[in-house]
């Protein structure tokens, strides 16, 4: 994804916000990309700490996903010591069998405790994997 369309979702998720502010789904989406965003330029540590906690704050610290947000936000906010914090939290709150997001988790608890952010990776598309658009 271009820079632009990275900026472009992040001011979907800003008008999102403020349509409702009360929807934790639109903080922790904004918050994610703000901490995880392979576009340097896109990342705020700061910001994506503030709406990540927002997020969970919204949710009562509840929702296993958000507080995973959380431990990313802080990652990239240089904060490692809460990172890990809260990343095992998110670990801990994991149902039994869920080995999917165990794995997912894990491998980010040990990023922050190496003291480095999580960045999502952007796969390229092949132009047989693209949508079919219907020229």
């Amino acid at each position: 994804m271009s820079k632009e369309a990275y900026g472009k979702a992040l001011a979907d998720f800003d008008r999102a916000i403020r349509i409702d502010p009360a929807s934790a789904h639109s903080h922790n989406s904004r918050a994610w990309l703000l901490a995880t965003c392979p576009n340097e330029d896109i990342r705020d540590g700061k910001r994506a700490v503030e709406s990540a906690a927002r997020a969970c704050e919204l949710t009562q610290y509840r929702n296993i996903a958000l507080i995973d947000t959380l431990a990313a936000a802080y990652a990239e906010s240089g904060d490692f010591e809460q990172a890990v914090q809260w990343q095992e939290s998110a670990l801990n709150m994991l149902p039994i069998g869920d080995e999917v997001n165990r794995k997912d988790f894990g491998l980010r608890l040990d990023l922050y405790r190496l003291k480095k952010p999580y960045r999502e990776i952007v796969k390229p598309v092949s132009p047989a994997q693209a949508p079919d658009r219907g020229a």
